[in-house]
């Protein structure tokens, strides 16, 4: 990547350090992309599992890279204000200084990707711009574009 670039990495995989007996341990590949993050972003689901899962990949990241700054996306937020909330003070409580950002269920997105073209404007792509002015913003990144 060219100096300045930003690259946008799904390393997918849990960071659990699982030893395999082939030298490099199962998710090798995720946590040395932590390590080498200058931003993380967590998704999960609205859903009291998915906060948990999150919550438990934040661990991770906090544990392998304490100063990146992590931000999380709630995939298919609810609509509901009080249940935004409620979701939101889970993770804030949880996680002293994350930024949660909420991404509502969009009908648009599954119709692009069946016909193979780009979200229309709408709710999901306000919140993903939203969420792509805080990586950079986060990154440093706005000042090094102008």
């Amino acid at each position: 990547a060219a100096a300045g670039a930003l690259v946008v990495v799904d390393g997918g995989a849990p960071l659990d350090d699982l030893p395999t007996g082939l030298g490099r341990g199962r998710h090798a590949t995720a946590r040395a992309l932590v390590v080498e993050a200058a931003v993380c972003i967590g998704c999960c689901d609205p859903s009291p599992g998915g906060v948990a899962r999150v919550l438990d990949w934040v661990a991770g990241v906090r544990g392998l890279a304490p100063e990146v700054p992590v931000l999380l996306a709630v995939n298919r937020a609810p609509v509901d204000r009080f249940r935004r909330r409620e979701i939101a003070e889970a993770l804030e409580e949880a996680v002293s200084g994350i930024a949660v950002f909420f991404v509502p269920a969009d009908q648009r997105v599954t119709e692009a990707a069946w016909s193979g073209r780009t979200v229309a404007g709408g709710g999901f792509t306000r919140a993903v711009e939203s969420l792509a002015a805080a990586v950079l913003a986060t990154t440093g990144a706005i000042e090094d574009a102008a």
